[in-house]
């Protein structure tokens, strides 16, 4: 902070401090520093992590493409996972660090993977979840990466109701948060700075696909609380959202069926979700990324088979999506994680 400078200085004013090399305003008769926050060359970058291509012995694949979400055009390969059974794995990503775990073949596991967006490689060990089951929903604060839910295929169809937290800027094994209003599997989530939305999903035994939406504030621990509803029942979604508005994403109904349904709510709000418009390719069990502006999903499977086509919307207006390119390899169940999501 410098010396008050004269009277004639209006208030607002900006200088360059060329002693400190910094940015100043003026403002209640003194310069103050600006803080900055330099823009990174990656930013807005979307990972679409493993997943399966379907078929035995060929259940999954460790292949992690990336997109630049401004753009349309096809995916380029990023690297691989360590550990090849990430199907339906759960994803979040703060600025720096892509982060993904869970997924299950056939019964799940706890492994945790990180990568770092502005290189491309393999994933790293990061730590393990306290849970081990697959289908968690993902979401994260620019601090904390949330894991909820989950579950397992038959014989159990376990449907888990716990929910893990990290710190992504460390690595480490997950630490308890609390519960989701109750066990569910296939379940898929999106976040804001400070709220982490879980949506959809299976819940009861032998199970029932539900519309149901939890929330929870991400900087505190503690139990989810009811939000409202989607529009449809559905699990096995894809789920992005900038930090106002979160989009749920087609999704699979009560025998399983690929729905092309798009809903969308404010997540400062309480309530339920509205018809944003349609998926112009219908699937589920596709991963999404999202930046300010725009969602980038990638299909999953629709009635016939696994797909490659990416598509995308633009958050703030309603619609139906339009094509964006493709993956490197067709596949379902992928994790995704973005460096623009709505969390930061």
């Amino acid at each position: 902070m410098a010396l008050k400078p004269p009277v004639e200085v209006p208030q607002g004013a900006i200088r360059l401090n060329t002693d400190s090399q910094k940015m100043e305003f003026f403002a209640q008769d003194q310069w103050w520093e600006m803080a900055t926050d330099p823009a990174s060359p990656i930013a807005g970058r979307g990972l679409f992590i493993s997943g399966s291509p379907g078929g035995s012995p060929n259940y999954s694949t460790n292949t992690i493409d990336y997109i630049q979400i401004a753009t349309q055009g096809n995916a380029v390969d990023f690297g691989d996972t360590s550990y090849e059974h990430f199907t339906q794995a759960a994803g979040l990503g703060s600025k720096t660090r892509a982060v993904y775990g869970g997924g299950y073949w056939p019964s799940g596991n706890n492994t945790i993977n990180y990568n770092t967006f502005a290189t491309q490689g393999n994933g790293i060990d990061f730590g393990d979840m306290l849970v081990d089951k697959g289908k968690r929903a993902g979401f994260n604060s620019l601090v904390r990466g949330i894991f909820a839910g989950g579950g397992s295929d038959a014989p159990n169809h376990t449907k888990k109701d716990e929910i893990d937290y990290i710190t992504i800027a460390s690595t480490g094994n997950a630490t308890d948060f609390g519960n989701l209003v109750a066990g569910t599997d296939r379940v898929h989530g999106f976040s804001s700075p400070t709220r982490g939305l879980t949506m959809g999903g299976i819940t009861g035994s032998p199970g029932t696909t539900v519309n149901t939406v939890n929330y929870v504030t991400i900087a505190s621990t503690g139990n989810a609380n009811d939000f409202g509803d989607l529009t449809d029942a559905r699990n096995m979604t894809s789920t992005a959202a900038n930090n106002t508005r979160g989009l749920c994403l087609g999704g699979a109904d009560s025998p399983q069926m690929a729905m092309n349904v798009i809903d969308y709510v404010t997540i400062a709000s309480t309530g339920n979700f509205q018809d944003f418009g349609d998926l112009t390719y219908g699937g589920r069990v596709g991963g999404a990324v999202a930046d300010p502006i725009r969602i980038v999903q990638g299909q999953g499977i629709d009635a016939s088979a696994n797909r490659t086509q990416l598509q995308y919307v633009t958050i703030a207006t309603l619609g139906n999506s339009m094509g964006f390119g493709d993956l490197t390899v067709a596949r379902n169940g992928q994790a995704s994680a973005s460096n623009t999501n709505g969390g930061l």
